[in-house]
């Protein structure tokens, strides 16, 4: 077939017994990648509106360019799939269900006929085949490897753009964006087009290391704590919430920690203003929180200190 577009006749819309009530949910995806075969899975689930529906009366149809193909259902469930094989060239389709039922009405039963609402197919030989890895924490360079890509696109992860590199139609790359960490995210492209869903992504916690782990210093003295994360800082760079112990509110002060974006380093002052002992806690969007323990005091020995003391945030 040498049609650009493949639609469905309609003339059964109008028999007896269509009353065009949904009576299914479709599972088909409004947007398919091509195949070299044309052949696509089309799915549905029939929906039980009355108790009185015989399970095993089920026969639910496709009907796709005027032509009804009864499709197979999937065990004990109430899904129902077919694979079709779509004409060469096709791009785009509409089609709809049909599904027939015995109702039992205690003394007979009574076959019934209900249809979904109209369905549409575009099929598209832009799509992803591969993203490679499918999970990593933020500040990872993930690939992305399909068909039809071009300069102009720009993932999203849950809807928050990654900064993305395009190497050619069928390769580019992003960096995974400042999300919170342990949460899966719905991954689309953003195009001139409109936005395209390509699946999900898991954002993991990224560690973050610091130099020295633990500090000791005397009233007055000033030194310095190194921080480095995996990979280098988003777009925007990366603000870290620092807060102390209770036990420390008052014995040190600290400068803001803040890495700039392309860099993975930095560092801040500490100054030991009264004698204490306690935690520094560092925190990030999508980073494990670190606990360096410290000690201000006189002789600089850090005594034992528990990591469960409560919070104060810093002056």
């Amino acid at each position: 077939m040498k049609l650009k577009y493949f639609i469905i006749t309609l003339f059964s819309l109008s028999l007896a017994g269509f009353s065009g009530c949904t009576t299914g949910v479709n599972m088909t995806p409004v947007q398919r990648p091509q195949n070299p075969t044309n052949v696509y899975t089309f799915s549905c689930k029939a929906e039980a509106w009355t108790a009185n529906i015989v399970d095993d009366s089920w026969r639910v149809y496709l009907v796709i360019g005027g032509e009804k193909h009864l499709m197979n259902r999937v065990g004990n469930t109430r899904i129902f799939e077919l694979d079709y094989q779509v004409p060469e060239k096709v791009v785009s389709a509409s089609y709809y269900y049909e599904f027939n039922y015995m109702v039992n009405n205690g003394k007979t039963l009574n076959p019934q006929v209900k249809t979904s609402d109209l369905q549409e197919l575009n099929i598209t030989n832009r799509f992803v085949n591969m993203i490679d890895p499918d999970r990593a924490p933020i500040g990872a360079r993930v690939a992305l490897t399909g068909r039809g890509f071009s300069k102009t696109d720009v993932i999203l992860i849950g809807g928050v753009p990654a900064d993305t590199k395009f190497y050619s139609t069928n390769s580019i790359s992003f960096i995974v964006p400042a999300l919170a960490a342990g949460t899966k995210y719905p991954l689309q492209i953003q195009s001139e087009n409109g936005n395209m869903d390509i699946g999900t992504f898991l954002v993991d916690p990224a560690r973050i290391t610091t130099s020295p782990d633990a500090i000791s210093l005397s009233k007055g003295e000033v030194t310095t704590l190194s921080i480095r994360i995996p990979f280098r800082a988003p777009s925007g760079g990366l603000l870290f919430n620092v807060s102390v112990s209770n036990s420390l509110a008052r014995s040190v002060r600290m400068s803001e920690c803040f890495i700039k974006e392309g860099e993975d380093t930095t560092s801040i002052r500490i100054k030991g203003e009264d004698v204490g002992q306690g935690t520094i806690y560092l925190k990030a969007s999508g980073y494990q929180e670190v606990r360096v323990p410290i000690a201000v005091n006189g002789n600089g020995a850090i005594e034992s200190i528990s990591v469960n003391d409560t919070v104060a945030p810093l002056q």
